[in-house]
Protein backbone atom coordinates (compact mmCIF):
# COMPACT_ATOMS: atom_id res chain seq x y z
CA UNK A 1 0.00 0.00 0.00
CA UNK A 2 1.27 3.77 -0.60
CA UNK A 3 -0.45 4.87 2.41
CA UNK A 4 1.18 6.30 5.52
CA UNK A 5 -0.20 7.83 8.56
CA UNK A 6 2.50 9.49 10.76
CA UNK A 7 1.82 12.22 13.38
CA UNK A 8 2.62 15.89 11.89
CA UNK A 9 5.02 18.47 13.35
CA UNK A 10 2.12 20.51 14.97
CA UNK A 11 2.01 18.55 17.56
CA UNK A 12 -2.26 18.12 17.65
CA UNK A 13 -2.33 16.90 13.68
CA UNK A 14 -2.07 13.25 12.05
CA UNK A 15 -0.90 13.14 8.55
CA UNK A 16 -2.38 10.27 6.08
CA UNK A 17 -0.39 9.99 2.83
CA UNK A 18 -2.03 8.73 0.43
CA UNK A 19 -1.33 6.96 -3.26
CA UNK A 20 -2.29 7.94 -6.53
CA UNK A 21 -6.10 6.17 -6.57
CA UNK A 22 -9.55 6.28 -5.64
CA UNK A 23 -8.89 2.93 -4.02
CA UNK A 24 -7.41 4.82 -0.82
CA UNK A 25 -10.72 6.12 0.24
CA UNK A 26 -11.67 2.90 2.94
CA UNK A 27 -8.53 3.91 4.07
CA UNK A 28 -9.31 7.69 4.39
CA UNK A 29 -12.80 7.00 6.52
CA UNK A 30 -10.92 4.32 8.32
CA UNK A 31 -8.25 6.14 9.39
CA UNK A 32 -10.41 9.22 10.79
CA UNK A 33 -12.45 6.51 12.68
CA UNK A 34 -9.35 5.29 14.14
CA UNK A 35 -8.17 8.84 15.29
CA UNK A 36 -11.50 9.90 16.82
CA UNK A 37 -13.23 7.35 18.65
CA UNK A 38 -13.17 8.02 21.69
CA UNK A 39 -12.03 11.62 21.46
CA UNK A 40 -15.11 13.18 19.88
CA UNK A 41 -19.23 12.06 19.73
CA UNK A 42 -19.83 9.56 17.06
CA UNK A 43 -21.68 11.83 15.14
CA UNK A 44 -18.82 14.44 14.54
CA UNK A 45 -16.44 10.85 14.12
CA UNK A 46 -18.97 10.13 11.01
CA UNK A 47 -19.53 13.95 9.91
CA UNK A 48 -15.85 13.87 9.90
CA UNK A 49 -15.49 10.40 7.62
CA UNK A 50 -17.69 11.93 5.16
CA UNK A 51 -16.65 15.63 5.22
CA UNK A 52 -12.55 13.56 4.76
CA UNK A 53 -14.15 11.08 2.10
CA UNK A 54 -15.29 13.97 -0.73
CA UNK A 55 -13.01 16.31 0.15
CA UNK A 56 -10.08 13.26 -1.06
CA UNK A 57 -13.09 12.09 -3.74
CA UNK A 58 -12.78 16.10 -5.13
CA UNK A 59 -8.75 15.64 -4.85
CA UNK A 60 -8.99 12.73 -7.22
CA UNK A 61 -11.85 13.96 -9.22
CA UNK A 62 -10.17 17.00 -10.05
CA UNK A 63 -6.66 16.82 -9.55
CA UNK A 64 -4.13 14.58 -9.97
CA UNK A 65 -4.18 12.84 -6.86
CA UNK A 66 -5.04 13.51 -3.10
CA UNK A 67 -1.06 13.53 -1.74
CA UNK A 68 -1.73 14.36 1.83
CA UNK A 69 -4.87 14.32 4.42
CA UNK A 70 -4.05 15.87 7.68
CA UNK A 71 -6.79 15.99 10.99
CA UNK A 72 -6.28 18.09 13.09
CA UNK A 73 -7.28 17.08 17.19
CA UNK A 74 -9.17 19.27 19.22
CA UNK A 75 -7.78 21.11 22.00
CA UNK A 76 -9.11 23.85 25.07
CA UNK A 77 -8.17 26.30 22.74
CA UNK A 78 -9.46 25.10 19.29
CA UNK A 79 -12.57 22.82 19.60
CA UNK A 80 -13.09 21.68 16.49
CA UNK A 81 -11.33 18.98 14.32
CA UNK A 82 -9.91 20.53 11.12
CA UNK A 83 -9.40 18.07 8.20
CA UNK A 84 -7.02 18.82 5.58
CA UNK A 85 -6.74 17.57 1.88
CA UNK A 86 -3.40 18.09 -0.36
CA UNK A 87 -3.86 17.79 -3.77
CA UNK A 88 -1.70 18.47 -7.22
CA UNK A 89 -4.40 20.98 -8.98
CA UNK A 90 -4.14 24.55 -8.83
CA UNK A 91 -8.14 25.29 -9.41
CA UNK A 92 -9.99 25.99 -6.24
CA UNK A 93 -13.08 24.76 -5.27
CA UNK A 94 -16.52 26.23 -6.15
CA UNK A 95 -19.87 25.73 -4.02
CA UNK A 96 -22.23 24.80 -6.82
CA UNK A 97 -26.04 23.69 -6.04
CA UNK A 98 -27.31 20.41 -5.83
CA UNK A 99 -30.41 18.92 -7.42
CA UNK A 100 -32.11 15.65 -7.43
CA UNK A 101 -31.34 14.64 -10.38
CA UNK A 102 -28.04 15.44 -10.60
CA UNK A 103 -25.36 12.70 -10.68
CA UNK A 104 -22.25 14.48 -9.20
CA UNK A 105 -21.87 17.86 -7.49
CA UNK A 106 -23.19 17.29 -4.69
CA UNK A 107 -19.61 16.82 -2.44
CA UNK A 108 -19.55 20.77 -1.40
CA UNK A 109 -22.85 21.19 -1.15
CA UNK A 110 -22.63 18.33 1.86
CA UNK A 111 -19.21 19.52 3.48
CA UNK A 112 -20.62 23.25 3.69
CA UNK A 113 -23.78 21.71 5.57
CA UNK A 114 -21.54 19.37 7.79
CA UNK A 115 -18.65 21.61 8.28
CA UNK A 116 -18.37 25.22 10.77
CA UNK A 117 -16.50 26.86 7.70
CA UNK A 118 -14.65 25.40 4.89
CA UNK A 119 -11.96 26.67 2.73
CA UNK A 120 -8.94 26.30 0.26
CA UNK A 121 -5.72 28.03 -0.07
CA UNK A 122 -3.12 27.39 -2.55
CA UNK A 123 0.26 26.47 -2.67
CA UNK A 124 2.92 25.55 -4.24
CA UNK A 125 2.10 22.61 -6.75
CA UNK A 126 -1.41 22.54 -6.20
CA UNK A 127 -3.63 23.55 -3.23
CA UNK A 128 -5.06 22.51 0.47
CA UNK A 129 -8.59 22.36 0.97
CA UNK A 130 -9.95 22.17 4.56
CA UNK A 131 -13.04 22.26 6.64
CA UNK A 132 -13.92 22.84 10.44
CA UNK A 133 -16.19 20.70 12.40
CA UNK A 134 -17.27 21.97 15.70
CA UNK A 135 -16.95 20.14 18.90
CA UNK A 136 -16.98 19.17 22.70
CA UNK A 137 -14.80 16.30 23.70
CA UNK A 138 -16.07 13.28 25.10
CA UNK A 139 -16.28 12.30 28.43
Amino acid sequence: MNERSRPADAGTAEVLELGGDGERLPVVRRWVAELLRGRVDEEIVQDVQLIANELVSNAYDHGRWAVRVRVSLPTAGAPRVRVEVDDTSSDLPVLGRSRLTDLRGRGLVLVNALSTRWGARPKFGGKTVWADVATTATP
